[in-house]
């Protein structure tokens, strides 16, 4: 069973705790305007394309079968994301995001700062996308994990079955568990689905998980407001949630929306500063652990 994967990044600090592997799946149910990952939301490999990289060699356009690539540029509307162009592509201009990857192959590359982790208290964290949408490939890596002792961590939007949670719960030391907002019409507005779903499965998760952690991404205009990050902490402590992270809007993705021809959502936002939202927070009396960034 193979599973498509974006990205592999080693040494990090923000997915769980202490150093951890993020394995980034690709395929996401959500439509975020303010996706920091946009590469993440389709399940198969994309070509991702950086015009101020290339040197206009034409060696994409040689094999080029569907005439997408050119030397005035490049047609996305004609790309079938074959790959062929980025295999040629000496300037790293053009480039996939999205390989296929066999269980084991994954293990192999998250062993190798097993020293880390075992010093830190740390391990491998799945995220996306979302990586349950690839539940067997997932239940697979993560059982592969097991047998090497390796603490496990999975980054979820909630928007699954049911089922797919239950079959993994018991391998998974802490679940990282995006609620962006309560009120579903906002939420439909700026996600392309309800929170409905979200938060049953989220009140159910609590039950079987041996950790969780909610993590809300604030973004200015949709749920950076008082009341929006009050309602999420109400919601935590009504369901027995101990922790919340909030976490700053930033723009650090602009540059992936223009590589894959697509604008980003809106450039006026500017990034939210720390500051700003502890602000929010010191108003908001809770008995549960707040803190700002993950």
């Amino acid at each position: 069973m193979k599973g498509c994967v974006f990205d592999i990044q080693r040494f990090s600090i923000h997915d769980g705790p202490g150093i951890r592997t993020t394995v980034f799946l690709k395929g996401c149910p959500l439509n975020c305007r303010w996706c920091c990952n946009p590469e993440s939301i389709n399940l198969l490999p994309e070509l991702m394309f950086n015009p101020e990289l290339c040197i206009g060699c034409g060696f994409c356009v040689e094999v080029c079968e569907v005439g997408a690539s050119s030397i005035k540029g490049f047609d996305r509307s004609r790309c079938t994301g074959c790959g062929k162009c980025a295999d040629r592509c000496y300037a790293e201009a053009k480039y996939v995001k999205g390989r296929y990857m066999e269980p084991k192959d994954v293990l192999e590359k998250v062993l190798k700062d097993v020293s880390f982790y075992k010093r830190t208290n740390g391990g491998v964290t799945f995220s996306g996308g979302e990586p349950l949408l690839q539940i067997d490939f997932l239940e697979e890596v993560l059982n592969l994990c097991q047998t090497k002792n390796l603490s496990s961590a999975i980054e979820t939007c909630g928007y699954v079955p049911w089922k797919n949670f239950e079959r993994i719960a018991h391998l998974v030391e802490v679940f990282l568990f995006d609620i962006k907002s309560t009120n579903n019409i906002k939420h439909i507005e700026y996600t392309g689905v309800g929170c409905e779903r979200i938060m049953e499965n989220c009140e159910r998760l609590t039950k079987i998980a041996k950790r969780l952690v909610i993590r809300v991404p604030v973004i200015p205009g949709f749920n950076y407001s008082l009341d929006d990050i009050t309602q999420i902490i109400r919601f935590a402590e009504k369901i027995g949630v101990r922790e919340v992270n909030f976490l700053p809007y930033h723009r650090f993705a602009e540059s992936k929306y223009s590589y894959m021809g697509l604008e980003y959502w809106n450039p006026s936002v500017e990034r939210l500063d720390d500051s700003l939202l502890k602000e929010f927070i010191d108003k908001i009396e809770t008995f549960i652990k707040v803190k700002i960034g993950g």
